[in-house]
């Protein structure tokens, strides 16, 4: 009965656009789909160029937070044809990790574990997500802070905007 028999969860989701010159930006299409009938991730936060605007792809999409590790120190995989896994040394991300999982938690509460219902872009940087449960926020990818009908939300952060669901 379910569009996808196969699968549990979907890991690593696509979060950005092609970056074609034609394209104002990407919305979270898939995740907006899957929202409510799979479990669905970010890439590796700890392979992301910048770990916090992965945390704001995963805010925004209503994503898990995903993360590539191992018990192994980098330096016993240094010179081998594991070096590719520079990043993924668990000990170096349990503290980073946990901060994560506690912040998402929190977004959670005010979102209730409902689906997005509304996805807009206010500007090239600045994104409005509305969940169904009435739950708003806004996310700033932008350098600088932004304040948008009387909401301020910092440089590389959102905030809930006070609404119906907002608490």
């Amino acid at each position: 009965a379910y569009a996808m028999p196969y699968a549990e969860a979907l890991l690593y989701l696509p979060h950005t656009d092609s970056g074609h010159f034609v394209s104002d930006g990407a919305i979270p299409f898939v995740q907006m789909v899957l929202d409510g009938l799979r479990g669905y991730s970010v890439p590796a936060v700890n392979y992301a160029a910048d770990p916090h605007v992965m945390l704001l792809h995963a805010v925004e999409s209503n994503s898990a937070l995903a993360y590539s590790v191992m018990g192994a120190s980098y330096e016993e995989v240094a010179r081998t044809s594991m070096n590719s896994l520079y990043a993924s040394d668990y000990a170096q991300w349990k503290d980073a990790i946990l901060a994560a999982e506690q912040e998402l938690m929190q977004v959670r509460e005010k979102t209730g574990g409902s689906a997005i219902a509304d996805y807009a872009f206010l500007d090239k940087e600045l994104r409005r997500v509305t969940f169904t449960n009435g739950a708003q926020l806004m996310v700033n990818y932008g350098a600088v802070s932004r304040t948008v009908d009387g909401t301020t939300v910092a440089a590389k952060s959102y905030v809930f905007v006070e609404g119906e669901g907002a608490q």
